[in-house]
């Protein structure tokens, strides 16, 4: 069944950069592939960028000026009539530090779905049906969101466009005798960060050496980058058998032969992980600090720290270790690839299109719990309506959370199911064999609610969960508050067995029986 429409607003400017709008790109392309129809709105000053979303086949339309300018929302919602079809749910995607918490709601309250993509956790709350971060260290950040926010969180969740995912085979294998090193800062690079790099590599006393620098579509420092390699030539200073400028750059066919790369700690990061090309990195935005030292903390790159105060020495330093240890380069590689599968893209789909089709989609597949899923299972215990619901209301302390489900997980008189989708937590239920019966506790995160998801899980284990525990009779309690879940475990074939006192609470005691 193809994609209903999705419309993108991203913008690239010699400042910002071109990293929101391309990897915008890559959610665009997998969702033409399942058959959806793309339309950007985009701010861009570059003319190339333009053609190349033409090029795929995506509408376009221009942006003049962008958010806080009134005009900007005003397009926006113009486009949503346009192409919103009443029989089909619509998806906006949001990539940008200028879409503020007023612009998400203005978005929100036209009932389109919404999707906020975002580095560092710079606004106070976001208003999004989902929210994604594909940074190593996306789940360190704090974010206030409203209940019913997705979150998708971590590099699984990294976007990769077609010509990185493509015949990635080619790839040559790492050489560790060789080192060729890639230089890339970005779309833009406003701060010439490239020429420090360059001035580094070429007092870096390295021989032998081929170096392919990178000129970003919106860097404007092209011409002085140039003159600082053809002077260094002119004064004898001798850093590489080649030394490469590269505008509009083929960056899969340059990375498939890199062995080193030079980079800012932007979306580049992810596509050198995966292809297996171990990088230092310079932080030339305030939101990379975390992507550099998550990288360096798997042993996949190293960090040199903010532009400004690295020297040209200590990073020519940085290359020479790197260049002259190839079992760390070797390791690094292995890090990287471990890390981004090209997956992420098709991952983020799966998520939205299960946020509007969980209620009737049939392909819901539970299995059982483990070590990985402790920490989205104590979010989702801790969850106000959870709590609310429980018959003890106070949170839960992580460590005992854990030192709790590491115990369920061991014995053999409970067992817990979840669903999981896309990496995400859905919901989860367990049976714990008390008095000859399984007593069953379930629940469901808040984004899911009202779509049946209870009922379900409950319908798929409870047979399971018997056979697993050696009873034949299911007991479920509920507070006679909780009318959602009286409704789930009737949907699920339970009968109201009796009505009594629970823990202090008014409750309802659902039943079902193994049949002999």
């Amino acid at each position: 069944m193809p994609l209903s429409p999705l419309i993108i607003r991203a913008d690239a400017n010699n400042r910002t950069g071109t990293g929101h709008l391309m990897r915008c790109l890559s959610l665009a392309q997998a969702w033409s592939r399942r058959g959806g129809q793309v339309t950007f709105l985009s701010c861009c000053e570059n003319d190339a960028l333009l053609r190349r979303i033409r090029a795929e086949g995506f509408g376009l339309v221009r942006v003049e000026q962008p958010h806080p300018d009134p005009g900007d929302l005003s397009i926006v919602l113009s486009v949503v009539r346009d192409v919103t079809d009443c029989n089909d749910p619509l998806w906006l995607i949001l990539d940008g530090y200028q879409f503020d918490t007023a612009y998400q709601e203005s978005i929100r309250k036209t009932g389109i779905r919404l999707l906020v993509i975002d580095d560092y956790n710079h606004l106070t709350a976001y208003h999004a049906d989902i929210l994604l971060n594909q940074n190593i260290n996306a789940e360190t950040l704090l974010y206030t969101s409203i209940p019913s926010t997705v979150c998708l969180f971590g590099h699984q969740y990294a976007l990769l466009r077609n010509e990185f995912l493509e015949r990635k085979e080619e790839i040559k294998e790492k050489n560790p005798q060789s080192c060729k090193i890639l230089v890339t800062m970005g779309g833009a690079d406003p701060d010439n960060v490239t020429l420090k790099v360059v001035q580094a590599l070429l007092h870096a006393g390295l021989t032998g050496i081929e170096i392919d620098i990178v000129i970003g579509p919106a860097n404007l420092n092209g011409e002085m980058i140039e003159h600082e390699i053809v002077r260094a030539a002119n004064a004898g200073i001798t850093a590489a058998s080649v030394c490469r400028i590269h505008k509009n750059a083929n960056m899969r066919e340059l990375m498939a032969t890199t062995d080193l790369a030079v980079t800012a700690g932007g979306s580049t990061c992810w596509e050198l992980c995966f292809f297996g090309i171990p990088s230092i990195v310079v932080v030339v935005a305030e939101n990379q600090h975390g992507v550099a030292m998550g990288l360096e903390g798997i042993g996949a790159a190293v960090s040199v720290g903010w532009h400004k105060d690295v020297e040209t020495a200590f990073l020519a330093e940085a290359v020479r270790g790197l260049v002259n240890n190839p079992e760390k380069r070797m390791a690094m590689s292995r890090n990287g690839m471990e890390i981004v599968d090209g997956q992420g893209r098709e991952r983020v789909i799966d998520m939205m299109d299960w946020v509007d089709t969980a209620a009737y989609r049939e392909d819901i597949r539970i299995r059982k719990a483990c070590d990985a899923d402790a920490f989205q299972l104590w979010k989702l215990a801790n969850e106000t309506e959870v709590r609310c619901n429980s018959f003890n209301s106070e949170p839960i302390p992580y460590d005992q959370h854990l030192e709790w489900f590491q115990k369920k997980l061991e014995s053999s008189s409970s067992v817990i199911y979840v669903l999981n989708v896309s990496g995400v937590l859905v919901a989860q239920v367990r049976y714990d064999r008390k008095n000859g019966a399984a007593e069953v506790s379930y629940s469901v995160t808040p984004a899911f609610r009202g779509k049946n998801i209870g009922s379900r899980i409950l319908g798929l284990t409870w047979e399971k969960a018997c056979r697993t525990l050696g009873v034949q009779r299911v007991q479920g309690i509920v507070k006679k508050t909780n009318k959602a879940s009286m409704v789930s475990f009737s949907k699920a074939g339970f009968i109201e067995a009796q009505c009594k006192k629970y823990s202090g609470f008014d409750c309802i005691f659902f039943e079902k029986i193994m049949c002999e």
